[in-house]
């Protein structure tokens, strides 16, 4: 469930934002990305050599070299730090290249994205997105396009036989903690733990759009989703080629090399998701 680079329009729809967007109804504790929540989660996930307790803001900020008063105000995202404020974060707490790559895109305005019905009836109406994923079947690649937040708009067959009851979820993330996952994948905590990984990421980029809020407030309810979204601070926005998705079907366990491209442009965004097995095991 991750991506190849793409193309954004950096635009907030004209509505100004604040952080109280990124909070929804029906989305109880669970909270869409925010820069100073990540900043935060960040901070109290190092622990103090001294103390062996959260690295408090205090500490944090004469590390960076901030005001403690400055990094509060981040952290309840009050304030947008300055360019050199966020590097000097960066840079203090360690980031991975992911990771800065998400406070970047936090700190700057939310992208829209369009409503699941308009984006699935473009790809429905499109004769050569159907051809090519009858193309792509017949080559014995599964082959699907979703939306930014995994919402399934169209597949071949030989994606909903690898991935049974895709077609009922409608959403590959819905899927991935859905029980039907759990029994398939002998890796589940592994790929449950990349797809919160990849889901913050895109949910950061999306954090102000309907569909954000509508998959984070049905993944919530799943415990172990609960505990990913709430304690990780991974950051993926790509799969490692090195490590195939390994599954059960019909009686073997597939490996199968994944690749997720994102199509882009002025009036959708979408991702193709390919597949093709590269290794078989019989149970």
């Amino acid at each position: 469930m991750h991506d190849t680079e793409h193309d954004r329009q950096p635009t907030t729809d004209g509505v100004p934002f604040s952080p109280s967007t990124t909070r929804g109804p029906g989305l109880g504790d669970l909270e869409l990305p925010s820069l100073g929540r990540f900043l935060r989660q960040v901070r109290e996930s190092g622990t103090d050599s001294r103390t062996g307790r959260p690295i408090s803001r205090e500490t944090a900020a004469y590390r960076v070299g901030l005001s403690a008063a400055y990094l509060t105000q981040i952290e309840r995202d009050l304030r947008t730090p300055t360019p050199q404020a966020l590097q000097l974060l960066t840079t203090g707490y360690g980031l991975t290249a992911a990771q800065t790559r998400h406070i970047t895109e936090l700190r700057a305005p939310p992208v829209p994205a369009p409503p699941i019905d308009t984006m699935r009836a473009r790809v429905e109406n499109n004769p050569a997105i159907r051809r090519r994923l009858r193309g792509l079947g017949r080559a014995g690649v599964l082959a699907a396009y979703f939306d930014p937040f995994w919402n399934l708009l169209a597949a071949n067959p030989e994606m909903h036989q690898t991935f049974p009851g895709l077609e009922q979820t409608g959403n590959l993330a819905l899927w991935y903690f859905s029980r039907e996952a759990r029994e398939r994948l002998p890796e589940w905590d592994l790929e449950a733990a990349a797809v919160v990984s990849a889901l913050k990421a895109t949910l950061g980029v999306h954090r102000r759009a309907v569909g954000a809020r509508a998959v984070l407030a049905q993944l919530q309810h799943d415990s172990d989703f609960r505990r990913l979204w709430t304690h990780t601070t991974d950051i993926a926005y790509h799969r490692d080629r090195a490590t195939p998705l390994r599954i059960h079907v019909a009686g073997q366990v597939r490996e199968l090399d994944i690749e997720t491209s994102v199509i882009s442009d002025v009036h959708s965004h979408t991702r193709l998701f390919q597949a093709v097995t590269v290794a078989l095991t019989t149970t």
